[in-house]
Parts: structure tokens; C-alpha cells; sequence
């Protein structure tokens, strides 16, 4: 990711995270915290991450979490973050999330026009920084209407769904 993309993620200037961001980041119990990622396969072998998604419900809010989204440059505006914000939307209600909420630079235009096309909201600007607002039943009902014309993702989704349902109650 270029220094600009890390920026818009980070809203700092970061190069390495530490061993603590980088546990805080992997960890994961597929409830709580959750994530998901994209790769590249389109050069055989070479496959590469190219974005990762990723919720952690809120200590005091456990119906709200906090989502964010890092898509490498040569794959932004391009649809990666839509697929995995409909990934962390549908695992968000599985697992009894109700609201996505989040910090990100007012600049950051891709995640503006995101958060729109999903029916959120954001505040005003203070010190270059906005924070977003997501219900996830609304959400979800925008992916729906997005993603009406491609049956395969919609398969996809609706299999997840039942999966993770399948999952949670039998476990």
C-alpha cells in the first residue's frame, strides 16, 4: 500500500505496525472480530493479497462494531471494498451486530462514496476526521439491490449465511 493508502487506513504516517497492532489486527474469533480478505489470483500462481475487511464489536456496545477497509492502490475503485463490506455485513447480522461505526479522514473519498451507496451516514468534519455510521439491515438491503444482477455473489452470501448460522447453533 502506498504512503497515502496507510494514511487513509491508519489516518497516521506508519510504515511497521508493532507486535501489539499486529495481534490486535489477526486475532480473531469470527464473532467479536472478524475479517476478511481478497486475493489476487489472476497471475497463476502468484496469487497476493490485495484487501482485507475487518469488524471488532465495541466493549460497551456489543450490538455495534467498529469496521474498517484496506485495499491495496492497483485494486481500489474497483469493487474490492464493496465485496467485503457485503462479507462483513452479512457476518455482522449473523453474529448479532447491528451497526458498523468507524473513524476516517474526511478525504477519503472512496470510503465516503462506500458508505453512501449503503445508506450510511457521517458527521461533520472536525480536525479532517468523520465518523461513520452504518445500520446493517439497511445495509443489507442496499447489497441486495447492488448486487440483484450477479447471482454467483448472491449464492455465495446466502451459502455463508447459512453456514455460519449452521455453525453458531450446532457449536
Amino acid at each position: 500500500m502506498s504512503e497515502q493508502s496507510r494514511h487513509q487506513r491508519f489516518m497516521t504516517e506508519i510504515n511497521d505496525l508493532t507486535a501489539q497492532e499486529l495481534q490486535l489486527l489477526t486475532t480473531l474469533d469470527y464473532k467479536s472480530r472478524m475479517a476478511w480478505g481478497v486475493v489476487d489470483w489472476t497471475q497463476g500462481c502468484a496469487k497476493r493479497g490485495v484487501g482485507v475487511g475487518r469488524y471488532m464489536a465495541l466493549p460497551l456496545d456489543p450490538g455495534s462494531a467498529e469496521v474498517a477497509l484496506a485495499i491495496v492502490d492497483s485494486h481500489q475503485r474497483r469493487g474490492v471494498g464493496l465485496y467485503l463490506m457485503a462479507l462483513l455485513v452479512r457476518s455482522g447480522l449473523t453474529n448479532a451486530i447491528t451497526r458498523f461505526t468507524g473513524h476516517m479522514l474526511a478525504e477519503n473519498d472512496g470510503m465516503r462514496r462506500l458508505v453512501d451507496r449503503l445508506g450510511g451516514s457521517l458527521s461533520r468534519p472536525s480536525a479532517g476526521v468523520v465518523e461513520l455510521s452504518l445500520d446493517l439491515s439497511r445495509a443489507a438491503s442496499c447489497l441486495d439491490s447492488l448486487f440483484a444482477g450477479d447471482w454467483r455473489f448472491t449464492l455465495f452470501l446466502r451459502r455463508l449465511t447459512e453456514s455460519m448460522s449452521v455453525k453458531k447453533d450446532g457449536a
